[in-house]
């Protein structure tokens, strides 16, 4: 059976959700930017943990793969947001970027995995994030998601990984990444 937070399947590691939330809970963003949905278990995970802080909300986009089947969206406690459409859209990207706006900001990068589409992503998203949050790119034990990092990495001098993030078995090597400032 595959790993689910309150019935709603969620494609990540256990030891990388213990260490989100130890992220959140010592950084305090305002806004997690969650890129990729998937069928939402980790963006229902993520918003409880804000739930339980009593601080933080999520805005989650994907492309509708989390509406199909009859699955309707929950919200825990007002604290989700669930956007619909394309991470490359003008719309989508304006939508998040004013969810985001004056907020401390923190961005989970989980949708597409070659690494032209992360790498598009990254450059497009990365500025949300906040100095002192995180970008975290999820798969990196995939060869597009660490190519893509190692990428923006030469790009972003502002954004360093943190090995000190990464759980032993964590499925996003290299992809803990701190913006400095």
């Amino acid at each position: 059976m595959p790993l689910a937070w309150l019935g709603r399947p969620s494609k990540q590691a256990l030891g990388d959700l213990w260490a989100y939330q130890a992220i959140i809970t010592e950084t305090a963003p305002d806004v997690i930017v969650e890129l990729g949905a998937g069928q939402g278990g980790t963006a229902l995970y993520l918003a409880s943990v804000c739930a339980v802080l009593g601080h933080g909300r999520v805005i989650t986009v994907d492309r509708g793969r989390t509406h199909h089947d009859g699955y309707r969206p929950v919200t825990v406690e007002d604290r989700l947001t669930w956007l619909l459409g394309d991470l490359a859209s003008l719309d989508i990207y304006a939508q998040m970027r004013a969810h985001a706006e004056g907020q401390r900001v923190m961005v989970i990068h989980d949708a597409e995995h070659d690494a032209v589409s992360v790498l598009r992503d990254l450059d497009l998203y990365a500025p949300l994030v906040t100095p002192g949050c995180y970008l975290i790119v999820c798969d990196t034990n995939q060869l597009g998601a660490a190519q893509a990092v190692a990428r923006f990495l030469v790009t972003h001098p502002d954004f360093t990984p943190d090995p000190a993030r990464e759980p032993a078995d964590t499925w996003n090597p290299g992809g803990y990444l701190r913006r400095s400032g």
